[in-house]
């Protein structure tokens, strides 16, 4: 870690995750990021799914793997990634890098 480098505060013993998302209706398509506290990564995956089976309230979601289809399958939406942020500077560069 640089000495300008902050160290992102856990949340009661929580780390912070990046998380990258792909939305997906037609032909547009859209990149978005959200940030979670989870315990571990397993803890983040089920949190991940709580917020897709949600995206849409009124639809039910299937699920296929990291894929989430709603409106009869014409939209999606896909858990891309995570990453584990340690520091501030990290979490401003990985979404510098994503725009």
């Amino acid at each position: 870690m640089k000495e300008n480098d902050n160290p992102v505060t856990k949340h009661r013993g929580k780390s912070l995750y990046l998380c990258r998302f792909e939305f997906t209706s037609g032909d547009f398509g859209q990149l978005f990021n959200l940030l979670f506290y989870a315990r571990n990564t397993t803890s983040l995956e089920r949190k991940v799914d709580k917020y897709l089976r949600g995206y849409y309230p009124d639809t039910r979601a299937e699920n296929d793997g990291r894929k989430y289809l709603y409106c009869g399958g014409s939209v999606m939406v896909k858990f891309d990634s995570w990453t584990e942020i340690i520091t501030a500077q990290q979490l401003i560069n990985e979404l510098l890098v994503i725009m």
